[in-house]
């Protein structure tokens, strides 16, 4: 019965021997741009990110290396050559011009103080870059609205006309430089324009004494596309009819 039970003891052994080691340490959360996997982005020399995870104490990274090629063809773009830092954020792209539209690969190595080594990879999509951009246009309305985001919202100032401008002008939700809306205050009127494509009209102008100190400019987008109406308020008393 000894005998059996020490055989045991030798087998269970020599199968904990012959086991793979665990790891000294994994690399994880890789980045790019500080987001996984990212897709469309127009940077042109983005920052790499990575994690460094141990269940021991004491672990430290000693230097990284990253390699970057391109997934269609297997051609690398950039080489860092193993690099002695504990620095494993932000870290910058400095290989060959990337491409628009195009997909890469990228492995970090990193060496703990020990010398031990892990790795990990990931990928990332280029968008259009500085190119692709000629003829392009915004996606939007043909009506004059404010925001493509809001569809209701107030916007308050606070007032000094002590300077050399005592008549005010305010200008936002702008599209472009030829599509805006501007609110204009005088010293007996307040009256609201809008710009579109250049073509300047007139919405309303109201009665108004004097510059007030404090002005509230409610605005209301109908389904954003279907125009929308702007009330004023100064010094919290409504200029025109709230909705």
């Amino acid at each position: 019965m000894k005998r059996i039970f020490a055989i045991c003891i030798l087998l269970a052994l020599a199968l904990a021997c012959t086991g793979e080691a665990e790891p000294a340490f994994r690399v994880t959360g890789l980045q790019l741009e500080y987001m996984t996997t990212p897709i469309g982005t127009d940077v042109s020399e983005p920052r790499f990110s990575w994690k460094m995870e141990s269940n021991g104490y004491g672990q430290r990274q000693s230097s990284y290396r990253i390699v970057v090629s391109e997934t269609a063809t297997g051609r690398v773009v950039w080489e860092s050559q193993p690099h002695p830092s504990s620095v494993s954020a932000g870290i910058m792209y400095s290989g060959e011009q990337l491409k628009a539209c195009t997909r890469y690969d990228w492995t970090v190595t990193v060496w703990n103080a020990d010398a031990d080594s892990s790795k990990a990879s990931s990928w990332f999509e280029t968008g259009l870059m500085d190119s692709g951009w000629s003829g392009a246009e915004w996606i939007s309305s043909g009506q004059p609205h404010f925001s493509k985001y809001r569809s209701s919202y107030r916007i308050d100032f606070d007032l000094d006309c002590t300077g050399e401008n005592p008549e005010p002008g305010f200008i936002f939700g702008r599209q472009d430089d030829e599509n805006y809306v501007r609110l204009q205050l005088g010293s007996s009127s307040a009256a609201l324009y809008h710009v579109t494509e250049g073509a300047e009209s007139k919405d309303w102008e109201v009665p108004m004494a004097g510059i007030p100190s404090h002005i509230g400019i409610k605005v209301v987008a109908h389904d954003y596309a279907k125009g929308y109406k702007v009330w004023l308020i100064a010094d919290n008393i409504p200029l025109n009819k709230e909705p």
